[in-house]
């Protein structure tokens, strides 16, 4: 686990932290790490109720603008993915789970456009550059 941010969802009232985590890879070149909500609503039952994946990378930082429902998450190597995390990120069609029940939220119509990604860009103090 590289981060946490507690997100509180004024639309769904559901109380989540979203997890930002890395893993090792190849200095310079690829990493591992996804996106995670779990469920903090009671503490007895935690669990994860939603993913989103970037290829090859790790996630370096999250942060959400609440007010407009929107997490930002800095990744190594693939740029700022941003994310719509208005209303409930555990509710998801059948086809947007996985094999842990978890949503996936790119298949859940929840990515807002391309990483924000030019030549080289500084997001959170770590500079991410594009391949060539």
């Amino acid at each position: 686990m590289q981060n946490v941010y507690r997100l509180r969802d004024a639309v769904s009232r559901s109380r989540s932290a979203v997890v930002g985590d890395k893993g090792p890879g190849a200095l310079g070149t690829s990493s591992h790490g996804d996106v995670h909500v779990v469920d903090v609503a009671s503490w007895s039952a935690i669990h994860e109720v939603a993913f989103f994946r970037v290829g090859l990378v790790g996630t370096y930082n999250v942060s959400v603008d609440e007010g407009s429902g929107v997490l930002f998450a800095a990744c190594y190597h693939a740029g700022g993915p941003a994310l719509d995390v208005f209303g409930d990120l555990s509710s998801c069609l059948p086809a947007a789970r996985d094999a842990l029940n978890r949503c996936d939220l790119a298949m859940g119509n929840r990515p807002l456009g391309p990483a924000l990604m030019t030549d080289s860009a500084y997001i959170w103090g770590w500079m991410a550059r594009a391949a060539a």
